[in-house]
Protein backbone atom coordinates (compact mmCIF):
# COMPACT_ATOMS: atom_id res chain seq x y z
CA UNK A 1 0.00 0.00 0.00
CA UNK A 2 1.45 3.06 -0.77
CA UNK A 3 0.95 6.69 0.35
CA UNK A 4 0.40 9.56 -2.13
CA UNK A 5 1.29 13.92 -1.10
CA UNK A 6 -0.93 15.55 -3.31
CA UNK A 7 -1.04 18.76 -1.67
CA UNK A 8 1.06 21.60 -3.09
CA UNK A 9 3.18 21.59 0.52
CA UNK A 10 5.38 18.66 2.29
CA UNK A 11 3.58 16.91 4.58
CA UNK A 12 3.98 14.79 8.14
CA UNK A 13 1.59 12.12 8.71
CA UNK A 14 2.23 9.47 11.36
CA UNK A 15 5.66 11.09 11.96
CA UNK A 16 6.40 10.34 8.21
CA UNK A 17 7.73 13.34 6.05
CA UNK A 18 6.07 12.97 2.10
CA UNK A 19 7.39 15.61 0.02
CA UNK A 20 5.05 17.16 -2.67
CA UNK A 21 3.66 14.50 -5.48
CA UNK A 22 5.61 12.02 -3.97
CA UNK A 23 4.66 8.05 -2.61
CA UNK A 24 5.75 6.11 0.83
CA UNK A 25 5.27 2.70 0.61
CA UNK A 26 3.31 1.61 4.14
CA UNK A 27 4.77 -1.28 5.58
CA UNK A 28 2.09 -3.66 7.44
CA UNK A 29 3.80 -3.36 10.68
CA UNK A 30 2.88 0.99 10.32
CA UNK A 31 -0.84 0.48 8.35
CA UNK A 32 -2.42 0.85 12.12
CA UNK A 33 -0.56 4.11 13.00
CA UNK A 34 -1.29 5.39 9.45
CA UNK A 35 -4.98 4.35 9.37
CA UNK A 36 -5.87 6.13 12.86
CA UNK A 37 -3.67 9.11 12.01
CA UNK A 38 -6.66 11.87 12.23
CA UNK A 39 -4.66 14.70 10.38
CA UNK A 40 -4.29 12.23 7.53
CA UNK A 41 -7.80 10.90 7.08
CA UNK A 42 -9.00 14.44 6.87
CA UNK A 43 -6.31 14.69 4.45
CA UNK A 44 -7.41 12.15 2.42
CA UNK A 45 -10.81 13.01 2.49
CA UNK A 46 -10.03 16.42 1.06
CA UNK A 47 -7.93 15.20 -1.74
CA UNK A 48 -4.59 16.13 0.13
CA UNK A 49 -3.35 12.96 0.51
CA UNK A 50 -4.28 9.66 -1.71
CA UNK A 51 -4.00 5.98 -1.37
CA UNK A 52 -2.51 3.90 -4.02
CA UNK A 53 -2.45 -0.16 -4.44
CA UNK A 54 0.06 0.04 -6.24
CA UNK A 55 2.16 3.26 -6.32
CA UNK A 56 1.06 3.82 -10.19
CA UNK A 57 -2.58 3.95 -10.19
CA UNK A 58 -4.19 6.79 -6.84
CA UNK A 59 -7.26 5.98 -5.44
CA UNK A 60 -9.06 9.00 -6.22
CA UNK A 61 -12.48 8.42 -4.38
CA UNK A 62 -11.84 9.76 -0.99
CA UNK A 63 -14.22 7.41 0.62
CA UNK A 64 -12.80 4.46 -1.06
CA UNK A 65 -9.08 5.65 0.13
CA UNK A 66 -9.95 5.44 3.43
CA UNK A 67 -12.06 2.16 3.51
CA UNK A 68 -8.59 0.80 1.67
CA UNK A 69 -6.19 1.71 4.24
CA UNK A 70 -8.61 0.77 7.16
CA UNK A 71 -9.03 -2.33 5.81
CA UNK A 72 -13.04 -1.71 5.39
CA UNK A 73 -15.18 -2.83 1.99
CA UNK A 74 -15.87 0.11 0.08
CA UNK A 75 -19.46 0.93 -0.63
CA UNK A 76 -20.94 -1.08 -3.57
CA UNK A 77 -21.08 1.55 -6.45
CA UNK A 78 -22.36 1.17 -9.78
CA UNK A 79 -22.34 3.62 -13.11
CA UNK A 80 -25.78 4.93 -14.04
CA UNK A 81 -27.53 3.12 -11.15
CA UNK A 82 -30.69 4.65 -12.03
CA UNK A 83 -31.54 3.14 -15.30
CA UNK A 84 -32.93 -0.10 -13.09
CA UNK A 85 -34.61 -0.04 -10.29
CA UNK A 86 -32.72 -2.99 -8.96
CA UNK A 87 -28.59 -2.80 -8.27
CA UNK A 88 -27.25 -5.82 -7.27
CA UNK A 89 -29.88 -7.77 -6.13
CA UNK A 90 -31.29 -4.93 -3.85
CA UNK A 91 -34.30 -1.87 -4.91
CA UNK A 92 -34.15 1.25 -5.41
CA UNK A 93 -37.46 3.08 -3.62
CA UNK A 94 -37.38 7.27 -4.31
CA UNK A 95 -37.96 8.68 -1.10
CA UNK A 96 -38.73 12.84 -1.06
CA UNK A 97 -37.68 14.80 2.27
CA UNK A 98 -38.59 18.75 2.53
CA UNK A 99 -37.25 21.30 5.25
CA UNK A 100 -39.09 24.32 5.43
CA UNK A 101 -37.01 27.53 6.75
CA UNK A 102 -37.98 30.85 7.39
CA UNK A 103 -35.30 32.85 6.48
CA UNK A 104 -33.72 36.08 6.84
CA UNK A 105 -31.51 38.13 3.89
CA UNK A 106 -28.27 36.69 3.50
CA UNK A 107 -26.98 32.90 4.52
CA UNK A 108 -29.31 30.53 5.46
CA UNK A 109 -28.29 27.04 6.46
CA UNK A 110 -31.37 24.18 5.38
CA UNK A 111 -29.99 20.77 6.52
CA UNK A 112 -31.32 17.06 6.85
CA UNK A 113 -29.60 14.17 8.47
CA UNK A 114 -29.57 11.18 6.20
CA UNK A 115 -32.87 8.80 7.48
CA UNK A 116 -31.63 5.77 5.58
CA UNK A 117 -28.87 3.06 6.01
CA UNK A 118 -27.84 3.33 2.66
CA UNK A 119 -29.26 5.40 -0.05
CA UNK A 120 -28.20 7.63 -3.02
CA UNK A 121 -28.87 11.21 -3.95
CA UNK A 122 -28.46 12.69 -7.38
CA UNK A 123 -31.35 15.71 -7.17
CA UNK A 124 -31.93 18.87 -4.75
CA UNK A 125 -34.79 21.02 -5.28
CA UNK A 126 -34.97 24.57 -3.81
CA UNK A 127 -38.70 26.20 -3.97
CA UNK A 128 -40.02 30.26 -3.98
CA UNK A 129 -36.23 32.22 -4.00
CA UNK A 130 -36.08 35.63 -5.23
CA UNK A 131 -34.29 36.40 -8.38
CA UNK A 132 -30.15 37.28 -6.98
CA UNK A 133 -30.27 34.03 -4.53
CA UNK A 134 -27.39 31.69 -5.13
CA UNK A 135 -26.35 28.32 -3.26
CA UNK A 136 -23.95 25.84 -1.66
CA UNK A 137 -23.93 22.67 -1.27
CA UNK A 138 -22.36 20.27 1.52
CA UNK A 139 -21.94 16.64 2.75
CA UNK A 140 -20.48 15.81 6.04
CA UNK A 141 -19.34 12.95 7.75
CA UNK A 142 -21.65 11.07 10.89
CA UNK A 143 -21.33 12.12 14.62
CA UNK A 144 -19.26 9.37 14.84
CA UNK A 145 -16.99 9.89 12.03
CA UNK A 146 -18.14 6.81 9.83
CA UNK A 147 -15.98 7.48 6.82
CA UNK A 148 -13.39 9.95 7.70
CA UNK A 149 -13.01 8.90 11.70
CA UNK A 150 -13.42 12.57 12.35
CA UNK A 151 -17.09 13.27 13.89
CA UNK A 152 -19.30 15.70 11.02
CA UNK A 153 -16.18 15.95 8.98
CA UNK A 154 -17.25 18.34 6.00
CA UNK A 155 -16.69 15.23 3.34
CA UNK A 156 -17.27 17.20 -0.17
CA UNK A 157 -18.60 20.25 -1.51
CA UNK A 158 -20.83 20.31 -4.18
CA UNK A 159 -22.34 23.89 -4.98
CA UNK A 160 -20.33 26.89 -4.91
CA UNK A 161 -22.43 29.88 -4.58
CA UNK A 162 -24.49 28.63 -7.64
CA UNK A 163 -26.93 30.96 -9.36
CA UNK A 164 -31.00 30.11 -8.61
CA UNK A 165 -33.59 30.62 -10.47
CA UNK A 166 -36.57 32.28 -9.34
CA UNK A 167 -39.56 30.29 -7.44
CA UNK A 168 -38.18 26.73 -8.63
CA UNK A 169 -34.56 25.46 -8.76
CA UNK A 170 -33.81 22.04 -9.53
CA UNK A 171 -30.20 20.70 -9.41
CA UNK A 172 -29.93 16.51 -11.22
CA UNK A 173 -26.33 15.28 -11.69
CA UNK A 174 -25.80 12.03 -13.67
CA UNK A 175 -23.53 11.01 -11.15
CA UNK A 176 -25.36 10.05 -7.74
CA UNK A 177 -23.69 10.67 -4.11
CA UNK A 178 -23.68 7.69 -1.49
CA UNK A 179 -24.93 8.32 1.44
CA UNK A 180 -25.07 6.38 5.02
CA UNK A 181 -27.30 7.06 7.59
CA UNK A 182 -26.46 10.06 9.98
CA UNK A 183 -24.53 11.79 7.00
CA UNK A 184 -25.80 15.14 7.08
CA UNK A 185 -26.63 17.20 4.14
CA UNK A 186 -26.52 21.19 3.95
CA UNK A 187 -28.01 23.36 1.36
CA UNK A 188 -26.20 27.33 2.09
CA UNK A 189 -29.11 29.59 0.49
CA UNK A 190 -27.93 32.95 -0.02
CA UNK A 191 -31.18 35.58 -0.33
CA UNK A 192 -31.55 38.89 -1.02
CA UNK A 193 -35.11 39.34 0.69
CA UNK A 194 -36.22 37.22 3.97
CA UNK A 195 -39.11 35.10 3.17
CA UNK A 196 -39.87 30.98 3.64
CA UNK A 197 -37.62 28.49 1.51
CA UNK A 198 -38.05 24.47 1.02
CA UNK A 199 -35.58 22.16 0.18
CA UNK A 200 -36.56 18.88 -1.21
CA UNK A 201 -33.59 16.25 -0.73
CA UNK A 202 -34.34 13.18 -3.53
CA UNK A 203 -33.24 10.26 -2.38
CA UNK A 204 -33.42 6.65 -3.71
CA UNK A 205 -32.96 4.30 -0.60
CA UNK A 206 -31.52 0.66 -1.08
CA UNK A 207 -33.28 -1.84 0.58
Amino acid sequence: MYLKNNDTIDRTWSGQLIEVGAYYAIQSHEVNSFSSDATLLGDLATGKALISKDGLVDITNPSEGIDYIKGRSPMETYALPFSTKKINGKSLFKRVHGVKVVCSVGDNDIEILVPYNNAKLNKIEILWCDEGSTVSFFVYDTPTGTISTVPNYMLNQFGFNAGVSKDFYSQYSEYDADLIKDMKLKATVNIPNAKTLCVNFIFNELV
